[in-house]
């Protein structure tokens, strides 16, 4: 290809700042280099994130040093700068990602779901909408679709959610009777007013398959306050590991219906689930779906 370099030096007190403003057009690679020694860097994928809808990479490297140091070199310091950068397309693509584009990357390697649910809110829709917005400019970058559960926290949340949906399930087919729409994500826009909860609490409990209701000494299923019913309804609900895999794999489905019909669909995709927060190190919540990204 061919390499344009627009530089600023600045040295005071023997101690440099430099800015290196790098412009890359026609890339193309060669054979790959197997022999002893060679760095193995996802240059390709590295490359695929920087290059823009002309298929120019242009980036700025700022770096510095003190002349006073024995292995300063300007050259090893670009070249290790720029090695940072590619080796970011591993640790951090969708920062690198962000940073191509002059925005806050880091945000959209992932979307967030609240405890025990898997319907995207419109802030997870709003991520989702920039990183399609990214994409389309980038072709040749295909997406990874990771669902997770934290059990220490979607264990309570699906109990919870779980009830609730049960709850606003009894009013909405008591307002629009048997053939009404009562998926989790149509159940998700149903509000139940204060002075409905407890009637349709109690119906909600009424018909959930709980073992052992509590019964009177004449055997007959006893009249419980809200509280305990809710409490048991609670209990019966399953949040061992395959409830916990079948919320994680939920929360992946829903990404992936969003995405369709908005980026081509053979760059997408769902991958194997997981089930706990392992290996997040970022501020978001763990109660997520991760994206990953390959060519």
């Amino acid at each position: 290809g061919k390499l344009n370099v627009d530089v600023h030096y600045q040295l005071d007190q023997r101690k440099l700042e430099a800015d290196n403003h790098i412009f890359i057009t026609q890339l193309t690679f060669g054979e790959r280099d197997t022999s002893p020694g060679a760095k193995h860097l996802p240059v390709k994928l590295a490359v695929a994130l920087l290059k823009d809808t002309e298929g120019n990479i242009d980036v700025n490297l700022p770096v510095s040093g003190s002349l006073d140091d024995p292995q300063f070199s300007v050259g090893g310091l670009v070249w290790r700068a720029l090695g940072n950068l590619i080796a970011k397309a591993v640790t951090a693509p969708f920062r690198l990602l962000g940073a191509a584009f002059g925005g806050p990357g880091a945000d959209l390697g992932y979307v967030e779901f609240a405890p025990g649910s898997a319907i995207l809110d419109a802030k997870a829709q709003e991520r989702l909408g920039k990183l399609v917005a990214i994409l389309e400019k980038k072709p040749s970058l295909k997406v990874d679709i990771i669902g997770r559960v934290d059990p220490t926290k979607d264990r309570d949340g699906l109990r919870k959610v779980t009830v609730e949906n049960l709850i606003r399930r009894e009013l909405v087919l008591d307002e629009k009777g048997k053939d009404a729409d009562v998926s989790d994500t149509a159940l998700a826009e149903v509000r139940v007013t204060p002075d409905q909860v407890e009637k349709y609490l109690k119906r909600a409990y009424k018909h959930d398959d709980i073992p052992n209701k509590p019964r009177n000494f004449l055997g007959l299923k006893k009249s419980l306050d809200p509280d305990e019913m809710r409490g048991l309804m609670e209990a019966n609900v399953a949040v061992d590991e395959p409830a916990m895999r079948s919320l994680a794999k939920r929360r992946a489905d829903a990404v992936q219906a969003w995405l369709t019909g908005k980026l081509d669909a053979s760059r997408y995709g769902e991958k194997p689930v997981q089930l706990d927060a392992k290996g997040i190190e970022d501020k978001g919540k763990t109660t997520r779906v991760d994206f990953g990204l390959h060519q």
